[in-house]
């Protein structure tokens, strides 16, 4: 993420596989962010504004899934 997303910034967890990534830097509304992930970088991600609060500028990321949900042959 750092080298190629730095204005994503993840906040740090302590025990899960969820990660939180804030998306403020990027200037961009989350619907337009969310337009771009899935038809340009073909990830869907889920859109934090879901489960409220402050969640309207982050992106809720499972890193817990299965190998074959994120590898390609």
């Amino acid at each position: 993420m750092k080298e190629h997303l730095p204005a994503i910034k993840i906040n740090r967890s302590e025990s899960t596989y969820l990660m939180w990534l804030d998306t403020r830097l990027l200037n961009l509304p989350m619907d337009q962010l969310q337009e771009r992930l899935n038809h340009i970088g073909k990830v869907t991600i889920m859109d934090g504004r879901i489960y409220g609060g402050n969640g309207e500028y982050f992106l809720r990321l499972n890193v817990g899934c299965q190998k074959k949900n994120y590898l390609t042959a």
